[in-house]
């Protein structure tokens, strides 16, 4: 074979085996992807700042609270309570007042706020909120509330107030 007519089918192999490549890349690779949204989370607020917003927003909570169970009034007292996460969850403890000691289970009560209004999520309130009842709120936010309290009508309970 002529030494012009080998260099010249390799020139021509090596030309066809680059444009086969870049024809194979341009076909594999990923099309235009749109830019992703930054999703932007608002600062995680202070104990201090819920301290403040809990003090403007529990007049509202404790009448919805006694609206759904207007027993709660004459039968229980309202725990301080706490918000939770970004101001948006709200846990407290109805701790019993009354005579009956076969009846003084202290119940947790969870409400959530959306769309600016405040609704019961543990309806009825329960001795204890699972994550099980209650898979989309945080685990954390439930072991708060979820905090040991003792009966009421022994020495170390809450004092409740006649």
């Amino acid at each position: 074979m002529n030494r012009n007519l080998k260099v010249f089918l390799i020139v021509l192999a090596s030309i066809f085996i680059a444009g086969a490549s870049l024809t194979y890349g341009a076909m594999t690779a990923p099309g235009r992807q749109k830019p992703q949204p930054v999703a932007t989370q608002a600062p995680k607020p202070t104990k201090a700042q819920l301290e403040n917003k809990l003090a403007e927003e529990l007049s509202v909570i404790t009448r919805v609270l006694t609206t759904a169970y207007p027993k709660i009034t004459t039968d229980y007292v309202i725990g301080k309570g706490q918000l939770f996460d970004q101001g948006q969850w709200f846990g407290t403890t109805l701790t019993y007042k009354g005579k009956d000691s076969d009846n003084r289970d202290t119940l947790r009560v969870l409400m959530q706020k959306k769309a600016g209004i405040w609704i019961m999520r543990s309806t009825p309130p329960r001795p204890l909120l699972s994550v099980k009842d209650f898979p989309d709120v945080p685990r954390s936010i439930l072991k708060t509330i979820n905090q040991p309290v003792s009966l009421p009508g022994t020495s170390n309970s809450p004092t409740i107030g006649a």
